[in-house]
């Protein structure tokens, strides 16, 4: 019987390292249109707002890869918790500015296309869509990261 727990808990772990992986690689990606939509906002012309833009997108995705460890821990500080939220709502700004202009609309103009340009247009329904999915897995990937590695870790 003891043998057969070891297996299952075996198994179980192989399919978490495997998730893992995925929402690893989802987190990546994450931090990418977070940098890229932050340097798109920017305008990013010069070394210094490029460096900026992407340094915010590692941060900012940081902070959401710490979700858990922020909201579980009850001696966080508020001021981390409200730069959390903040840190959410520009990523998720980020990444779907990134999503629609550079994967979903194949804009590669130097005009940005807003969120409220491309959203209510109904010809963009279809994009709009597909961009919202994608940003809530993108996204979500990094809010999954720890509880994941915590359920790894756990015997």
């Amino acid at each position: 019987m003891q043998s057969q727990n070891q297996s299952q808990n075996q198994g179980n772990k192989e399919y978490l390292l495997a998730v893992l992986a995925v929402t690893v690689i989802g987190t990546l990606i994450d931090g990418f249109t977070t940098g890229w939509g932050l340097l798109a906002l920017l305008k990013a012309n010069n070394p210094f707002a490029t460096v900026l833009a992407l340094g915010s997108g590692i941060l900012i995705t940081a902070l959401a890869v710490a979700t858990v460890p922020i909201w579980k821990n009850s001696s966080t500080p508020g001021i981390v918790k409200v730069l959390w939220l903040v840190a959410i709502v520009v990523d998720t700004y980020t990444t779907a500015l990134a999503t629609l202009n550079y994967a979903i609309m194949n804009n590669n103009s130097d005009q940005l296309l807003y969120l409220s340009q491309v959203f209510y247009e109904p010809k963009n329904i279809t994009p709009t869509i597909v961009a919202i999915g994608g940003v809530m897995i993108i996204n979500g990937s990094s809010l999954a990261v720890m509880p994941i590695l915590k359920q790894i870790q756990t015997p």
